[in-house]
């Protein structure tokens, strides 16, 4: 009998991850070279019954005795059945380098016991040794007492073959040996038992694949960086108030606009910046397309932050006034104004087109149209515009439809506009210069 403490002890291994119970484990004995020991568990003291009764009763993947844990070196290190260890573990889930081992293998063993019985009074037939060196790919399981094919046993697909689940009739051994070989199924089996080890392809394209992604990765971060020198260019001439493009882009042109402009100069000073400018030929960020869109991206990232002000605003007020563009097109500006943090603040939310209709209706409409998710009616406490009726008309005005979905939206004249009168108005009527002294 063999004890153990604390796992290990006396020649006794405890194999772990393969208790049955809370009562008992499986231990593996150097000495008596039995790996499957039940081991009685009492506190941190295990002790074994002797390994020969208990050897019947412990846990395996089936009666054969193969452990779970059983390692494919142990098999061939103790002479053990290497076919019938991987008709139970199976062959594809193992890992490289097991696969890599158990494909150098030939199992050829003497299959003793597999005899078949004649009729009459002639002797028994058993299997010959010979049949190995006729076909190379045969292999047996003594303890299965049945004939295997290796390559199909480790490759083949298709798992109905007699020669993957085992052969026995040695009376068409002969037979079934030649029209195996010259199988579909064993041809591929065989031509994969061939190949495999030559070069791990799985190896090589993952590798590739992680080039690839890393490489990937490394040029997405550096035309980010490119990116948010374009986007600190445009933010800076907006908050400037310039123009971005100029009369003559091209490249012999003394001013090419303040954008390029600005892009060449800070090339000077940035190598990176500057490689990218005269290396790069699907993409520089300097067109007039790329710019409208990274200000359009601009705008976009804006409106939410202000969108999302105004949601945690409780009140609101908008200034609406009309303007045309410079192609004469009739347009709307809308400023928002709300508290944000205990401070009031002011937010231009853009230039809308009027020019289908510029009747009080369209001009309720349009303002319904994109503001409406703002949640107006409730929020709305002011609304500013100018002296015109379509706007401040008490009856069909602007103001009075707004009032009528909002009625908290007081109305007040734009004191911009009263004092454009004021101004106009003494201009007119003054008609000697003023002196002072």
């Amino acid at each position: 009998m063999h004890t153990a403490t604390a796992g290990k002890a006396d020649g006794l291994t405890i194999q772990a991850g393969l208790a049955q119970s809370d009562s008992f484990v499986v231990a593996s004995c150097h000495i008596c070279n039995n790996r499957n020991i039940k081991i009685m568990a009492n506190g941190n003291n295990l002790t074994s019954c002797n390994s020969s009764i208990l050897s019947s009763s412990a846990p395996s993947t089936s009666g054969t005795g193969i452990s779970l844990n059983t390692n494919i070196r142990e098999v061939v290190n103790n002479n053990d059945d290497v076919v019938n260890f991987l008709l139970e573990t199976k062959f594809s889930r193992l890992n490289y380098d097991d696969k890599l081992f158990i494909v150098k293998l030939k199992p050829r063993p003497q299959m003793k016991n597999l005899i078949m019985k004649n009729k009459g009074s002639r002797g028994n037939r058993g299997f010959n040794n010979n049949w190995y060196d006729k076909y190379n790919w045969l292999t047996g399981s003594e303890k299965r007492n049945k004939l295997y094919c290796w390559s199909c046993l480790l490759f083949s697909e298709t798992k109905q073959s007699p020669w993957t689940s085992g052969y026995d009739d040695l009376k068409h051994l002969s037979e079934s040996l030649q029209k195996h070989g010259n199988s579909e199924q064993h041809t591929h089996a065989s031509l994969k038992f061939k190949l495999f080890g030559k070069n791990n392809i799985q190896d090589s394209i993952d590798s590739a694949h992680v080039q690839s992604i890393l490489k990937h990765n490394e040029l997405v971060k550096e035309n980010r960086e490119i990116i948010t020198r374009l986007i600190d260019m445009i933010i800076y001439l907006a908050t400037q108030e310039q123009a971005f493009r100029g009369h003559n882009e091209s490249r012999d042109s003394l001013n090419q606009g303040n954008f390029r402009e600005l892009a060449s100069l800070l090339s000077k000073y940035d190598n990176k910046f500057k490689v990218f400018l005269d290396e790069s030929s699907v993409f520089t960020g300097l067109s007039k397309t790329i710019q409208n869109e990274l200000i359009e991206s601009i705008n976009k990232v804006i409106s939410e932050i202000i969108e999302n002000e105004i949601k945690m605003s409780p009140f609101l007020s908008w200034q609406v006034d009309e303007t045309t563009d410079i192609n004469c097109r009739s347009q709307v500006s809308v400023i928002f104004r709300y508290v944000k943090e205990g401070k009031a603040v002011e937010r231009f939310m853009g230039f809308f087109d009027a020019s289908e209709g510029r009747t009080a209706a369209d001009l309720f409409n349009l303002l319904i149209e994109n503001f409406s998710k703002y949640d107006i009616t409730n929020k709305l406490i002011g609304q500013t515009y100018d002296g015109a009726s379509v706007m401040s008309g008490e009856l069909n005005g602007l103001q009075s439809r707004v009032k009528q979905i909002a009625p908290q939206a007081l109305f007040t004249h734009c004191y911009a506009h009263r004092r454009l009168q004021v101004l106009s108005y003494r201009g007119g009527v003054i008609n000697h210069p003023i002196i002072d002294y």
